[in-house]
């Protein structure tokens, strides 16, 4: 698996290439995505959940989300989601705690460093986490196309996200433009929007 830093291109093991131009029906027709595996929230955004290759051994799970606009036949891929898990069936956790957090999120910082370096930035949680050092901040990478963080979601809580995310920034905005020309409510801001601040 690599992510081209210039483009924002993420290739899958499996060879199948992910960028800004990604469209949703050929992600769809690749075979990679179970029609069971595909959410939707009721919204025109939809997530496609997949398991495609390992790192060091580990197996390689993703999250991707198209915008399918619903004034035209446009969608745009916005988000990619991904990590790797230190558990198997055999040796899952029983339950979540701060620890299981804690290992999930050391093996995709390590993940991460190896698709795109040291990080830009490392930005602080709010906690303590005194007994967990590596809860303490979140990694942040910066790029024209958008962005990579891992970490905490919002500096301003204690919540922790063990996963990678990907955000191709213009994608992103079109997507919330045509969303609210569609139906005109107020949405949350985007990680991207918060973290550019």
């Amino acid at each position: 698996m690599t992510i081209n830093a210039s483009t924002g291109a993420i290739t899958l093991p499996s060879g199948f290439e992910l960028n800004r131009s990604s469209e949703i029906e050929a992600l769809r027709a690749s075979g990679l995505c179970a029609p069971h595996d595909i959410y939707n929230p009721g919204t025109p955004w939809y997530y496609h959940r997949f398991s495609d290759g390992d790192f060091e051994g580990h197996k390689l799970g993703f999250s991707v989300c198209f915008y399918q606009s619903q004034r035209s036949p446009k969608s745009v891929l916005t988000t990619c989601s991904f990590g790797a898990s230190p558990w198997n069936k055999e040796n899952a956790p029983p339950e979540w705690s701060l620890d299981v957090d804690a290992q999930q999120l050391e093996l995709n910082l390590h993940v991460l460093k190896n698709l795109l370096g040291q990080p830009h930035q490392m930005k602080k949680n709010c906690q303590d986490w005194k007994d967990f050092p590596v809860l303490r901040n979140c990694a942040v990478y910066n790029f024209s196309w958008g962005g990579v963080w891992c970490g905490s979601e919002d500096p301003k809580t204690s919540q922790v996200n063990s996963s990678i995310f990907l955000a191709y920034a213009d994608n992103q905005k079109w997507a919330h433009d045509d969303y609210k020309r569609s139906a005109p409510v107020r949405l949350m801001k985007s990680w991207w929007e918060r973290w550019k601040r």
